[in-house]
């Protein structure tokens, strides 16, 4: 197998060499007085494919970092307090437009109508959900839950 075929194998995910987990430790970046044999490369879908179509890697480790569960690597963020006079014109705005923010959803009206698409012979179009990392998952799934149990939406039932 050759390096192109091996690399299209691997990014349609039907050859997986080796995983395994491990935590990561920062590192000093590399510059382009660093850049030689043996350096460390991070690339897009898309240079993969051209770094392999050009013969220019002899070796490659594929990863998927994802983010750690604990909170123990989060770093906490300091928000200064307005100023009195910014804290006023802020004030004001949000009373001027108190009608456009609201604490919760309104309920759906029930519809009296079945609607339903007909698409003729065509089955549904199907598209793979985005990736979102695991605390966007998270913050997904939680609005879901909310919006089914407040009513607003249901499940989807099409084949």
């Amino acid at each position: 197998m050759t390096k192109q075929q091996k690399a299209d194998e691997m990014t349609k995910g039907r050859i997986t060499e080796h995983t395994e987990q491990m935590t990561a430790e920062p590192t000093a970046e590399k510059t382009n007085d660093d850049a030689h044999e043996g350096s460390t490369l991070v690339t897009t879908r898309h240079q993969f494919h051209m770094l392999l179509k050009h013969d220019n890697v002899d070796e490659l480790f594929l990863m998927n970092i994802t983010a750690a569960d604990d909170s123990s690597h989060t770093k906490e963020i300091k928000v200064h307090p307005l100023d009195p006079q910014l804290q006023n014109q802020v004030d004001r705005l949000l009373h001027q437009y108190r009608d456009r923010f609201r604490v919760e959803l309104k309920k759906r009206p029930h519809s009296v109508y079945d609607h339903k698409i007909d698409t003729g012979d065509e089955p549904p179009h199907f598209k793979n959900p985005y990736r979102l990392s695991p605390a966007g998952m998270l913050e997904l799934k939680k609005q879901i839950d909310k919006l089914l149990a407040e009513g607003l939406i249901r499940p989807s039932k099409s084949p």
